[in-house]
């Protein structure tokens, strides 16, 4: 019996001693987790909880302002008020859906469902946006956790169309999107700067808690050739021609010939920029630079100046205009239907002849009247500072294979090219300016 007795207590002690073991090696391990949690992870840790209080903020930049010739102000940035929401496990997410629906245009359940979206994402967003001071005011007063009203810059257009098609229009994140806003937008911008401050549970700064501003640097001013008045009363008169005449669209361009600025620049069907979304996009298109269209008689001064320089016509030389003109297996039609009979050259400018210009420029050849045309800058862009430019389309000699005489008999009254607008301006300054052609 006392054998027994001494063999369990055997087993009882050496069933002890592994217990103790055990415990030994969890508290060495406990003891080891924390210190180095302490020594070695304490930053890290000290890291995640200063993140929970500490919100980083972009600071928007002030978008520089844009100006005409007189420095009349075409555009500039005004505050509005923007909903940022940040996850929070404090907001009960219907009733402040509930809340928010009351003063936004938003129904509570489209809220709710973008609440439980971005929770589950663990991701900000914007709920609302260009808002009012008063609603701002309301949304403040509910102080709903994750729910924060930042100020940001809104691109505002004090004359409204006036110029729309230059200046263009500035996106609701202060990114130029189209015209002068898009060409110079890296110019316009700045760089935006950041704030850290520290906020409690329902992201209300903590008055005396951390702080630290990097402030943006604002965006620099852009002045313009143009003039607010010459343009007003380019775009009054070009309203009015296109209703009269029934036309699609047009354009109207002034330009200093001595100079090459550009003082007007209007363009119908117009836009207002402030509310750009209401109008089709094809109301935004500066189509003085960016469409192309055949000159017509417009282009007979390019023609009538190239074969002045190269000595082929003089005032006095003649021509025979009759109803059509036969020529390089095809016609040239008049544009009086019975032709005008002998006249000079002179005559054949005064009356807009086509077929005297056809057989000028047949004369001239290909060979020789290319070079002119390149010279004036036709088939080929300004390099004005504006998105979107079209080159043109000029055919170089040789490059029709076949009708090729026929094809520059056209080109010599304006037909079987395409140009823009501001080609066309660019071209006829030179003309005026004696022959250079400015940028």
């Amino acid at each position: 019996m006392k054998l027994e007795e001494l063999e369990g207590k055997k087993r009882f002690y050496k069933r002890c001693a592994w217990l103790f073991i055990f415990f030994a090696f969890f508290v060495s391990a406990l003891v080891g987790r924390l210190v180095y949690l302490q020594l070695w992870s304490k930053a890290r840790y000290a890291n995640l909880a200063r993140a929970q209080r500490i919100q980083p903020t972009l600071i928007d930049p002030q978008r520089g302002n844009i100006y005409d010739r007189n420095y009349e102000l075409l555009a500039k940035s005004v505050d509005a008020y923007s909903i940022h929401v940040i996850p929070s496990k404090d907001r009960n997410h219907r009733e402040a859906a509930e809340l928010l629906s009351a003063h936004l245009n938003m129904d509570a359940d489209e809220i709710e469902a973008l609440f439980l979206e971005h929770e589950e994402k663990q991701t900000n967003f914007w709920l609302a946006r260009k808002l009012s001071f008063e609603t701002a005011n309301r949304i403040r007063e509910l102080t709903i956790p994750g729910i924060r009203l930042i100020t940001r810059p809104q691109r505002f257009y004090p004359k409204g169309s006036l110029a729309a098609h230059v200046i263009g229009i500035a996106g609701i994140d202060n990114q130029g999107l189209e015209g002068l806003e898009y060409y110079y937008d890296q110019f316009l911008k700045g760089t935006p700067g950041t704030i850290q401050v520290e906020r409690d549970a329902v992201q209300r700064r903590i008055p005396g808690g951390y702080e630290n501003l990097i402030p943006p640097v604002n965006g620099s001013d852009l002045v313009l050739t143009l003039d607010s008045v010459i343009q007003y009363i380019a775009e009054k008169e070009l309203k009015a021609a296109v209703s009269a005449t029934e036309s699609d669209a047009g354009v109207i361009m002034i330009m200093n010939p001595k100079t090459g600025e550009i003082l007007a620049n209007a363009v119908y069907p117009t836009f207002d920029p402030n509310d750009y979304q209401s109008y089709p996009a094809l109301n935004r298109r500066n189509i003085a630079v960016t469409d192309l269209y055949e000159p017509g008689s417009t282009f007979k001064i390019f023609t009538a100046a190239a074969a002045i320089d190269l000595g082929i016509v003089d005032a006095e030389r003649e021509f025979y205009s009759g109803p059509s003109w036969s020529v390089g297996g095809g016609s040239v039609r008049s544009s009086n239907i019975y032709g005008h009979g002998r006249i000079n050259f002179l005559e054949a400018i005064e009356k807009s002849d086509n077929i005297a210009f056809a057989q000028i420029s047949v004369e001239m050849g290909s060979a020789r009247f290319y070079p002119y045309l390149a010279s004036f800058g036709f088939g080929k862009k300004t390099g004005i500072d504006f998105p979107g430019e079209a080159a043109g389309i000029v055919p170089k000699p040789g490059q029709i294979a076949h009708g090729e005489t026929l094809q520059w008999a056209n080109i010599g009254f304006g037909q079987g090219i395409a140009v823009t607008p501001l080609q066309l301006l660019m071209a006829t300054a030179a003309v005026a300016n004696g022959g250079r052609v400015m940028r």
